[in-house]
């Protein structure tokens, strides 16, 4: 399951990025070390469970995420 995924998590993960980068900022602000490890950690999950998602269609299943 993880290797099927990866290449989703390749492709997914700068989108989740770019959209949960802005809720981490304040995290950030306070403590850098932290407000990265969280958005790592976040983005991979996210980045994962969408991949996931995506493999379970057919046709993304068949073109992009083989």
């Amino acid at each position: 399951v993880i290797s099927k995924c990866s290449f989703g998590v390749y492709i997914f993960h700068l989108f989740v990025m770019g959209l949960i980068s802005p809720y981490i900022q304040h995290i950030n602000e306070m403590n850098g070390k932290f407000g990265t490890i969280i958005l790592c950690v976040l983005t991979l999950f996210t980045s994962f469970v969408l991949s996931y998602i995506f493999g379970k269609i057919p046709l993304m299943k068949k073109t992009i995420l083989q």
